[in-house]
């Protein structure tokens, strides 16, 4: 269970005018959280690496019960399918997303 401290300062944590991300849409609710669309680089085998984009929304746990692989987010007017997520067990989960 989250402390009280954590549910009550990520508002602030995730307002837009901070570096939060306010635009985004899950099953229909406007949600609060971080939007990552950063690159990553995979090995795929024997030295060769490849780049590959990973966006990630970093949100409360609360805001997404019944996650499920390939629902649709909306993020900054872009439509992406969920790919997996991670709870970290304080009250956030990290959701990887696919673009369509």
């Amino acid at each position: 269970m989250p402390g009280s401290f954590l549910t009550d300062d990520l508002p602030v944590l995730f307002a837009s005018t901070e570096f939060g991300e306010a635009t985004a849409t899950y099953e229909g609710s406007s949600v609060m959280g971080i939007f990552d669309d950063e690159d990553v680089e995979v090995e795929m085998g024997e030295g060769i690496g490849e780049i590959i984009a990973q966006p990630m929304f970093t949100g409360r746990t609360s805001d997404f019960s019944g996650i499920a692989r390939d629902q649709s987010m909306t993020v900054q007017g872009e439509t992406f399918t969920i790919k997996n997520w991670k709870v970290d067990g304080t009250g956030m989960i990290e959701i990887y997303l696919r673009r369509l």
